[in-house]
């Protein structure tokens, strides 16, 4: 059991750890976009 366990911690912990890279990236890309549009 205890096994199993473990293993879906670490599949939790993957999936937050994608989640937060792509979050990072659609943050990133919407800072530029709003960047640009307020330069221009």
């Amino acid at each position: 059991m205890g096994g199993i366990i473990i293993m879906k911690d670490e599949r939790i912990q993957q999936a937050i750890t994608k989640i937060r890279s792509e979050m990072t990236i659609i943050i990133l890309v919407g800072v530029a976009l709003v960047g640009t549009f307020f330069i221009s």
